[in-house]
């Protein structure tokens, strides 16, 4: 029966001891919206300061960090077809900091990429000449059942 004693007393204890620590847990919350309107980014990968602490922003936008580490932090947001941004932000022991972005919509143009016997490269990085396959033109002269159609093509 002590044992049990023991055991429940640890238990209490160890409740005890752990509510108020979870009170202190510093949280870092915000927002990612597109500039101009209040419409959320959903997908928005926000990297908090140089900890490898990275959160993907919910179908609204929103991204919350649990346990952030107190001090100042330099937050960044990337997101496809966005420009990225970095904000500062002062978190404090125990405490809800807030940081909400605006992104501006930027076009973006992805490079070229040549597969060779040497692995891929970016188009610009080769200096040697490249032949480019148009797929569409060698279905016109001839059915194309297989990818080998289109290298002898």
């Amino acid at each position: 029966m002590t044992f049990f004693r023991s055991i429940g007393f640890g238990l209490v204890m160890a409740a005890a001891i752990s509510a108020p620590l979870a009170a202190q847990e510093s949280r870092l919350s915000g927002r990612v919206t597109e500039a101009g309107s209040d419409q959320g980014i959903p997908g928005a990968r926000v990297v908090l300061g140089a900890t490898s602490r990275i959160e993907t922003t919910g179908q609204d936008g929103s991204f919350l960090f649990r346990g952030a580490p107190p001090g100042e932090h330099q937050v960044r947001v990337v997101a496809i077809g966005y420009a990225a941004q970095v904000k500062p932000v002062a978190v404090t022991a125990g405490e809800a900091a807030t940081v909400d972005f605006a992104l501006s919509p930027v076009p973006v143009q992805l490079d070229e990429i040549v597969t060779t016997a040497t692995g891929q490269q970016s188009r610009l990085e080769i200096g040697n000449s490249i032949a480019t396959i148009e797929a569409s033109k060698v279905a016109e002269e001839a059915p194309i059942t297989e990818f080998g159609n289109l290298l002898t093509g």
